[in-house]
């Protein structure tokens, strides 16, 4: 028989508030994934922007889990512990170039093909602590790993005029939109960049409208915004072409080069909450709260 105390035999995850970016709920990977193939139900959910917000609510208790992103820096800097994705939920962050079939070329192709093969999740961690602990500016940073890596087009025609967008307001799509602009801007394109785009149901709008040409997105997270009911699970190479065929229906291309940097959901709890309910992979949070 269950012998959990006046709980009613609830689950660990029962007991706690989940907090993670607006989308949560109806996001394969996040609320639906946890529920479909972890069985977990939480007592909450809190929806809030990605890093800092998300970061600052799970280390004042508000939230017990947290959904951050596994390039946050913030995760070592807090000793926060990231749970074990033990039944591969998860699937893959790599960033990709989408831009609008009316804007492209095969020299934006090339160049945003040369800023994301750079991009490892070492050297993206690195570039998104710049900005969330150490308070510098996306586009700075953006400017100097451009010009520090060869990055940077020298000089070339008149082209377009383009507009870059985020998938999402935070840091690390700032960063590397803001990489995309200015690397555009050097090859001789008229660039203006969108960083303020705070979610998906808007930046996607922004890119069917042409209000934005180009955009990073993440090639599994991004397929189940446009078809909610397409297989988003596997490797890049296995997700890529569905998400190809997705955005067509749109008019968007989907530039072939995707990082080597995954950056995936990351379920994460403090070390204290960690040691005291023995928490080590995602199924544990099934268990019975004590």
């Amino acid at each position: 028989g269950n012998t959990s105390g006046g709980n009613g035999g609830g689950s660990i995850a029962s007991t706690f508030v989940l907090g993670a970016p607006p989308e949560c709920p109806t996001q394969a990977f996040c609320l639906p994934g946890l529920k479909k193939v972890y069985g977990l139900h939480f007592k909450d959910f809190v929806g809030l922007q990605a890093g800092p917000p998300t970061v600052a609510a799970l280390k004042a208790n508000k939230i017990q889990v947290a959904e951050l992103f596994s390039t946050d820096p913030s995760i070592t800097q807090n000793h926060f512990v990231i749970l074990e994705d033990d039944k591969h939920l998860q699937a893959a962050g790599n960033i990709v170039a989408v831009v609008r079939k009316e804007a492209d070329s095969p020299q934006i192709d090339r160049i945003l093909s040369d800023i994301n093969k750079s991009l490892d999740t070492r050297t993206l961690t690195q570039l998104v602590g710049k900005v969330t602990l150490q308070h510098e500016d996306p586009e700075a940073v953006a400017k100097d790993y451009l010009t520090s890596n060869n990055l940077m087009p020298s000089g070339g025609g008149g082209g377009g005029s383009l507009t870059v967008g985020v998938s999402g307001a935070f840091a690390e799509n700032q960063i590397v939109a803001s990489m995309y602009a200015q690397a555009l801007a050097a090859a001789g394109y008229d660039t203006s960049a969108k960083l303020n785009l705070g979610s998906r149901k808007v930046s996607d709008q922004a890119l069917f409208s042409g209000a934005i040409d180009i955009k990073p997105e993440y090639v599994a997270y991004e397929l189940p915004q446009l078809e909610p009911k397409a297989n988003a699970s596997g490797t890049a190479a296995q997700v890529l072409p569905r998400l190809k065929k997705a955005y067509a229906k749109k008019g968007v291309d989907v530039v072939d080069t995707y990082t080597p940097a995954n950056d995936t959901n990351a379920f994460v709890v403090t070390q204290q909450t960690a040691q005291k309910y023995h928490l080590r992979t995602i199924s544990d949070l099934a268990r019975p709260a004590p």
